[in-house]
């Protein structure tokens, strides 16, 4: 695995752990108007976060297998 592949799971892993921080967080808040208004931009930021991660996972069990 090269150095930038290692890098971009580190810093996905990274975004995908401080997106879960935020989310526990909002979480935890029980009145509505509490709710910060970028919300939907974490989610966003979640999603995407999540789709990369997982592309990039999916790639990682690909070259696993044809490995020789």
């Amino acid at each position: 695995m090269n150095k930038d592949y290692k890098e971009l799971i580190s810093d996905l892993t990274a975004d995908v752990e401080h997106i879960n921080k935020r989310i526990k967080e909002l979480d935890n808040i029980t009145d509505k108007e509490d709710l910060p208004e970028d919300e939907m931009e974490l989610i966003d930021r979640q999603e995407t976060a999540m789709k990369n991660y997982a592309d990039i996972m999916m790639e990682r069990i690909e070259l696993y297998k044809t490995r020789d």
